[in-house]
């Protein structure tokens, strides 16, 4: 009986055939996108329909989506992305030959990545040695070096694999960008949680709190974006709790409260954020939260031990700006924990003028009722 075991010639087509037609793809998609903008693909694809020569009615239906959908580079395969180049964008690209090593041009990594789609398409064994797999593995890497195929766009993308490529030919972890983004910012941002993990495991921990150009670290902006892992996993490798932006020296729990991520608040406390620290307007994140209605987190601050009267700068307390904004659930817990009723601001108004201002019946009553318990 035959072994169904795979050869080591068989594991190697098969290795080049992913690298190929996933990890290249991706990287091709970086060119397409730098060449012909995202937003403009579809009406410069359709301008140009009748210079892409013999399509397939495959091929015709991706370039022409219906209605509602948008086109955009995901959707091509290398040979549709390689047909754009050429003929819109007019590059020079050769599908019979590779490129010599010392060509960097766009035009030689396109030409060498559809070589190898040809080569792969029209194999007839689906094998490949050890020197015909190391061969076609230094020039796909070289490649997608060349397309420019950053480790910001891996990182972006959560594109593990690619990541893992680009750091193993030396690309620097912890670069920034123009904006002051490095590889861990993207992915934290993005929620990526393999590529987070992956970057720490490879020299990140040295920037996990540097800030951007706006002064927000990786956890600031996972954060904001409520990725829950990539909190924890940022804080488990020396993430500053109480690091604070340069937009309104917002601490990640300031952005957390604000963007109503439960979970991640309860965490950051837990991690020691502290509940009543100010941002440069003098906000609390209790100030945060019953501006923006978020009962449930409200309820958690003050459990963890938030100053219901603390002002702002403007000297309006979350009372205040909870009944300026008619949070009826927001106003009621505020009381019960006794916020202070007549409490004015930096304009003499108190709670109660803002209820009055904007005909919050419910809310007045409340107050009313906050002002004369006994009544």
């Amino acid at each position: 009986m035959a072994s169904s075991r795979r050869s080591k010639e068989e594991e190697n087509f098969l290795n080049v055939t992913f690298m190929v037609f996933k990890h290249s793809r991706q990287a091709l998609r970086c060119i397409v996108d730098r060449e012909i903008s995202p937003v403009k693909l579809q009406n410069v694809v359709l301008i140009h329909m009748n210079k892409l020569g013999r399509l397939s009615p495959t091929q015709q239906k991706i370039l022409k989506p219906p209605q509602g959908v948008e086109l955009r580079s995901e959707h091509l395969d290398i040979t549709l992305m390689t047909c754009l180049l050429r003929h819109i964008v007019k590059m020079n690209i050769h599908d019979h030959v590779v490129p010599v090593r010392t060509d960097h041009s766009d035009e030689a990594a396109v030409s060498t990545i559809k070589f190898y789609r040809n080569k792969i398409a029209h194999a007839t064994d689906h094998s490949f040695s050890d020197s015909e797999f190391n061969k076609i593995c230094d020039d796909v890497i070289k490649a997608n070096l060349e397309f420019s195929t950053s480790l910001f766009d891996a990182c972006h993308e959560g594109n593990k694999s690619l990541v893992e490529v680009l750091i193993q030919e030396g690309v620097p972890v912890n670069e920034a960008n123009h904006s002051g983004f490095t590889p861990l910012h993207i992915a934290s941002h993005e929620g990526h949680t393999n590529v987070v993990e992956l970057l720490l495991s490879k020299g990140a921990t040295e920037v996990v709190n540097k800030g951007n150009e706006n002064g927000s670290s990786p956890l600031h902006l996972a954060s904001h974006e409520g990725h829950i892992e990539i909190v924890e996993l940022l804080l488990q490798n020396g993430a500053n709790v109480h690091q604070v932006n340069n937009l309104k020296t917002s601490t990640p729990l300031h952005l957390a409260v604000h963007e109503n991520h439960k979970d991640v608040v309860e965490l950051l406390l837990k991690s020691g954020a502290k509940v009543n620290e100010q941002n440069k307007n003098g906000s609390t994140a209790l100030h945060l939260a019953s501006y923006n209605g978020h009962t449930e987190i409200t309820q958690l601050l003050f459990e963890n031990g938030a100053d219901v009267n603390q002002c702002k700068s403007d000297n309006r307390s979350p009372l205040h700006l909870a009944c300026r904004e008619g949070r009826v659930d927001i106003v009621r817990l505020l009381c019960e924990h006794k916020a202070c009723v007549d409490q004015k601001d930096n304009d003499g108004r108190t709670a109660l003028f803002y209820a009055e201002k904007y005909k919050r019946s419910e809310i007045i009553e409340i107050l009313q009722q906050a002002s004369n318990p006994a009544v």
